[in-house]
C-alpha cells in the first residue's frame, strides 16, 4: 500500500509537469521575464513569443533576428529599426592543467544594420571577418577561399594588390604558394592600375617572373612582360604570333637571330622563312641572303632581295639620265673608234660585258641610262651622217651642172 501511494504521487507530479499552456513545456518563475525557453519546437531568448526555431531579441520594437529552418538552406530574416544588436557567441576555451584559462577563441555572430561574423571574443577584443547587409556581402581579411587543396579558389589581397588565385594563395609580397599538385593561375591587379595573369606549376610563383600577360592603366597589353611599351608588346625567348586556320595550315611571325642579325620572320607551316626583315632595313623574299657584295660590285645600299622572279605591270626607277650626250662639247667617239673597240673587246665602250652581267647582274637604272646614251650617240652619228650626205648631194649637183656645161662647150668646138 505504501508503494502504491508513492507511485501515485510521482505520477501526479509528472502529469503536472508536462501539462502545457499553449504548447509551453518550460515556463519562467517571473511572468515578466524575457529569459524564456520553449520546448514546443521553438527557442526564444529575450522573447516570450518565439517565431522561429531560434529567436533572439532584445525587446527593441520591430527588431528581431530569426533563423528559420525550411526545406531549403537556413533563411535569416532581420529587421533594422533599432540601434540594439543581438548577438550569438560561439566560444572555445583552452584550459591549462591548473584549471586556468590559457586562451579563449571564438566567433561572434552579431546582428544589426548588418549581419557580422566576428573572430575573437567579447573580453579581449575581436575582428570583423565577414559582413552581410541589404546591398551585398563583404570579406574582411587577406583571403576568402572556396574549395580545397589545388582545387581551391582564393579571393583577397597581398602587398602587391588584389588577386583571384586558382590553386595558389599569397605568402608574402609578390610570392604565391601552391595549395597542391598541378599548379594553377592567378589574376591580380596592382596599385598602379595594372591587371595581370600569372600561371605555373611550381610550389611558389612570383607575380613578376610567373606573369604571362599584363594590361596597364593606359590599355597597353604585355605578353611576357609586365611593362608594355606599345599597345601590344610581346616579349620572351621565342616570342611570336601564330595565325592558325584550323585546317592544317598556319602562319608564324616571330623575331629571330639569323647570322647575328636581329630579324623579323614570316613563315608558313613551320618551314623555311618566306619574308625576312632585318634590323638594317634589308628585306628578303624567298631567301635568307642579303649580301653586300655581288661579284666585284658593292650592293650594300640595296634593301630588297628576292629569290625567284618579280612580275609587275609597271616598274618605276628613279635614276640619272643621259641628256649630257647632247650637251655642247660632248666628245662623240668616232665610228672608226667604236668599230675598233668592238673588235678588241667584243662590246660597246662604257657598257658592261656579258661576263660582268652574269657575275654581278645589271642595274636597271644605270643600264637604262647607258642604253639611252648609246641611242643618243647613234642619233648624233646619224645627224652627222645626214649633214655630210646633204653636203655630198649639193656637191654632186654642182659637179653634174659643171659637167653638162663643159660637155656643151666641147660640142661647139667640134663643129
Amino acid at each position: 500500500m505504501k508503494t502504491e501511494s508513492t507511485l501515485m504521487v510521482i505520477f501526479c507530479i509528472f502529469v503536472g509537469f508536462i501539462q502545457p499552456s499553449h504548447g509551453q513545456q518550460w515556463v519562467p518563475s517571473n511572468a515578466n521575464s524575457m529569459d524564456h525557453i520553449y520546448r514546443g519546437g521553438n527557442i526564444g531568448i529575450g522573447t516570450t513569443m518565439p517565431a522561429a526555431q531560434v529567436h533572439l531579441s532584445n525587446q527593441a520594437p520591430n527588431f528581431e533576428v530569426e533563423v528559420e529552418k525550411t526545406e531549403s538552406p537556413s533563411l535569416i530574416n532581420m529587421g533594422f529599426t533599432s540601434p540594439f544588436r543581438p548577438n550569438l557567441l560561439l566560444e572555445k576555451k583552452m584550459i591549462n592543467p591548473d584549471g586556468s584559462v590559457a586562451e579563449t577563441l571564438g566567433w561572434i555572430i552579431d546582428g544589426g544594420p548588418a549581419l557580422d561574423f566576428v573572430r575573437g571574443n567579447l573580453v579581449s577584443g575581436s575582428e570583423r571577418r565577414f559582413s552581410i547587409n541589404e546591398t551585398g556581402a563583404r570579406v574582411f581579411g587577406s583571403t576568402f577561399s572556396i574549395g580545397k587543396e589545388n582545387r581551391q579558389i582564393n579571393l583577397g589581397y597581398s602587398e602587391e594588390g588584389r588577386y583571384i588565385g586558382m590553386g595558389y594563395r599569397p605568402l608574402a609580397g609578390a610570392a604565391f604558394g601552391s595549395l597542391g599538385n598541378g599548379g594553377g593561375a592567378i589574376i591580380f591587379s596592382s596599385p598602379d592600375g595594372k591587371l595581370s595573369v600569372a600561371t605555373g606549376t611550381a610550389d611558389i610563383m612570383s607575380s613578376g617572373n610567373s606573369t604571362r600577360m599584363t594590361i596597364d592603366a593606359q590599355g597597353s597589353v604585355g605578353i611576357g612582360t609586365v611593362s608594355p611599351s606599345a599597345q601590344l608588346h610581346i616579349s620572351g625567348e621565342k616570342p611570336g604570333i601564330r595565325l592558325d586556320n584550323q585546317s592544317g595550315g598556319w602562319w608564324d611571325m616571330q623575331p629571330l637571330s639569323l647570322s647575328g642579325d636581329h630579324t623579323f620572320v614570316l613563315s608558313y607551316g613551320g618551314v623555311d622563312p618566306i619574308i625576312l626583315a632585318k634590323e638594317n632595313g634589308n628585306v628578303a623574299i624567298g631567301t635568307e641572303l642579303t649580301p653586300s657584295v655581288l661579284g666585284n660590285d658593292d650592293i650594300s645600299a640595296y634593301r630588297l632581295f628576292v629569290e625567284g622572279g618579280i612580275l609587275s605591270n609597271e616598274v618605276r626607277v628613279r635614276t640619272g639620265w643621259s641628256d649630257y650626250v647632247f650637251a655642247p662639247g660632248y666628245e662623240l667617239l668616232p665610228l672608226t673608234d667604236v668599230a675598233e673597240h668592238i673588235a678588241v673587246y667584243g662590246h660597246l665602250h662604257n657598257t658592261p660585258s656579258g661576263a660582268q652581267i652574269e657575275a654581278s647582274g645589271l642595274e636597271l637604272g644605270s643600264m637604262a641610262a647607258n642604253q639611252q646614251a648609246k641611242i643618243e650617240e647613234l642619233f648624233l652619228h646619224l645627224i652627222e651622217m645626214d649633214t655630210r650626205l646633204k653636203e655630198l648631194e649639193q656637191e654632186n649637183t654642182r659637179l653634174r651642172k659643171f659637167m653638162e656645161k663643159n660637155k656643151g662647150a666641147n660640142n661647139l668646138k667640134k663643129r
